[in-house]
């Protein structure tokens, strides 16, 4: 799966500085042109969820991504999930977790 992501990305010409996930969900860090679509770039699947983070928080970010296998033995998709969104001020609603 993360073969195709990476050829979707660099056919679009993307950035990608990171992938990795676990097998109920995965992280991506790209650089994303403002002249796309967030909709756009998650076509391969039903859902998503996207945050922005500054560029100086780039290489935390590729660390996380590179250890989802071991964060991810802590804390579970959805626990965390929701704290990102939590974090983001976004309203949680349950039904979009089904």
């Amino acid at each position: 799966m993360f073969g195709y992501i990476w050829g979707i990305l660099k056919n679009n010409k993307w950035h990608l500085y990171r992938i990795n996930g676990v097998e109920d969900h995965f992280h991506i860090l790209i650089s994303l042109h403002p002249s796309i679509a967030l909709s756009n770039f998650g076509y391969w699947q039903n859902g998503y969820g996207a945050f922005t983070y500054s560029y100086d928080a780039k290489d935390n970010l590729i660390l996380y991504i590179k250890n989802q296998e071991e964060h991810h033995k802590n804390i579970s998709f959805m626990d965390e999930y929701k704290i990102l969104l939590g974090e983001f001020d976004i309203e949680i609603k349950e039904n979009y977790f089904n």
